[in-house]
């Protein structure tokens, strides 16, 4: 992305013309399973809004997110696609696509773990002796 041209892009955009890109509620369509995994890969989650206009999530240095929503993967603006070389758009184009569906899987397998640790707490049976570990299978992503 640096070698294309669309990180400068942008952070002129957002630096020199005030961005709208990553704008206030982008925030909203991130849920806690995505949360989750940037978590698990090492994102550090903002304490609080870095600009009162922005997705909560934008830093003074862009995305903060490792894992981002599907609609801030694809979305690129005309004025961002007008500045980059055809080859260097398709290429990115395709990453977005590798990236999207790495994604999907391991969004839907942290899901699934999540839903089979909650079922595994909420057995019935407060008088016997919870085994240590959840059954087999369960715990490993």
């Amino acid at each position: 992305m640096l070698d294309s041209g669309l990180v400068q892009a942008c952070a002129e955009c957002e630096n020199l013309e005030g961005g709208s890109c990553c704008g206030r509620g982008l925030e909203d369509h991130y849920d806690g399973y995505l949360l989750l995994i940037n978590l698990l890969l090492g994102a550090n989650l903002p304490a609080e809004r870095w600009d009162p206009r922005s997705c909560y999530f934008l830093g003074p240095k862009g995305c903060v997110l490792s894992a981002r929503h599907v609609l801030c993967v694809n979305y690129l603006c005309k004025k961002a696609t007008d500045r980059i070389d055809s080859k260097a758009l398709a290429h990115l184009r395709e990453l977005e696509g590798v990236q999207l569906e790495a994604l999907f899987l391991l969004h839907e397998r942290v899901k699934k773990v999540v839903k089979e640790l909650e079922d595994w707490s909420d057995e019935p049976d407060p008088g016997s002796a919870r085994p240590e570990k959840p059954p087999q299978g369960s715990g490993v992503l």
